[in-house]
């Protein structure tokens, strides 16, 4: 597998990707804690299939379903990850990358909390 070539990404659109990454992080954290339904319902259990022709019982417990506050949370979340994700795509940045590498650099971007500074890489180059 070949590396990923090094992108000098802006400070205003990095800082876009890590927001958006720690939005949906805490997004995710926020499902976690909701109840199975969004609405009030009574508790269910139904067989779904498994690999070899087995079956697996899923069962739900009652669930009072969300509260105002959890839809509201919920709308916000959903609103502001919308915004980001469209602000990093819409970045004028974009323009100066070449049609045949911006997915590449698109996947870099979106792994940049995982990448070193771009100094140390090409120092280690």
């Amino acid at each position: 597998m070949s590396e990923q070539p090094p992108y000098a990404f802006p400070d205003d659109l990095t800082a876009l990707q890590l927001e958006l990454d720690r939005v949906r992080a805490a997004y995710a954290e926020h499902c976690r804690s909701l109840p199975w339904s969004v609405e009030p319902m009574i508790a269910q259990s139904y067989e779904r299939p498994v690999m070899g022709g087995r079956t697996q019982t899923v069962t739900h417990p009652d669930s009072l379903g969300y509260t105002l506050e959890q839809i509201e949370a919920d709308r916000q979340f959903r609103s502001k990850i919308l915004e980001l994700a469209a602000a990093v795509l819409a970045h004028d940045w974009w323009e100066e990358v070449p049609a045949g590498e911006k997915i590449a650099a698109q996947m870099a971007l979106k792994h940049i909390h995982n990448a070193p500074p771009l100094a140390e890489s090409a120092a280690s180059s």
